[in-house]
């Protein structure tokens, strides 16, 4: 009798384990869409209970959004937290509607592919009517506003340029915001100064510095080639000129010329 007790408390231990790994796992398997407050309720949350998504039983999970407004949208899954999430391209994945409608939105869990349906549901487009730069406040004059007059940059058919002068030595970061909105916009990778990059849209922060007293910064964004099916093509530029007293001449030539005596070429 003594063993078949244990045998029964080895059995409900071994359930009772099992039961837990099974919460475990479930939680783990729980999914989210994090988007725009128009269309998700709150703006960008990665764990909202209320946008959580339901398992189908075959590796995907959906999300229904009711009587959607016509407009663009942009949004990423995630697994609760920021750490783990999906888009489009390493990007949001944005869509359009042009009708109302029911919105579904379909993530695979084992192939992280994601579907947007609904009957007024189409490919989202971009018209970018201005491009502001939004950054830390050394530069911009107040940190990370997106919409920003005194930023807008000037629109050369698809190449934008700006220009800020008197910067001091130190370390600065900047976006380009479409249409003064972060719903699109582009960071990268800065190398050195004249140097074109590509321009990531959503992507990080574009940090780079300035080890002069003082200097000019010509920052451009050239759109010319860019898709926004494929969120690709985009390139930046950010040209730094020496503009403190010991170098009156500009650029990286002291005052006097080249590296030539004033004397002459002794």
């Amino acid at each position: 009798m003594k063993k078949i007790k244990k045998l029964i408390v080895a059995v409900l231990a071994m359930a009772m384990v099992i039961g837990c790994l099974a919460v475990q796992a479930s939680a783990a398997e729980a999914y989210y869409v994090a988007g725009q407050e128009s269309l998700c309720g709150v703006d960008w949350n990665p764990g909202a209970e209320q946008n959580k998504m339901t398992a189908n039983g075959n590796g995907t999970y959906s999300k229904v959004f009711s009587n959607v407004e016509p407009g663009t949208y942009n949004f990423k899954v995630t697994d609760g937290t920021w750490s783990n999430s999906w888009g489009k391209n390493g990007s949001n994945y944005d869509f359009a509607v042009t009708t109302k409608c029911d919105v579904t939105i379909t993530f695979n869990k084992d192939t992280k592919e994601i579907t947007v349906t609904g009957a007024g549901v189409g490919a989202a487009t971009l018209t970018v009517e201005k491009i502001i730069i939004a950054g830390t406040a050394n530069i911009c004059g107040e940190a990370y506003k997106e919409n920003l007059a005194t930023n807008q940059m000037t629109a050369n058919g698809k190449v934008y340029t700006k220009t800020y002068t008197g910067l001091a030595k130190g370390d600065y970061e900047i976006k380009f915001c479409a249409n003064g909105s972060w719903d699109n916009n582009w960071g990268g990778t800065f190398e050195t100064s004249g140097v074109v990059a590509d321009a990531e849209h959503n992507g990080d922060n574009i940090a780079f510095g300035i080890t002069y007293t003082e200097a000019t910064v010509e920052v451009k964004l050239d759109l010319t080639n860019y898709d926004h099916s494929t969120k690709q093509g985009a390139k930046f530029t950010i040209t730094i000129t020496d503009t403190s007293d010991n170098n009156a001449g500009g650029d990286d030539t002291p005052a006097g010329g080249d590296d030539t005596p004033a004397g002459g070429d002794d």
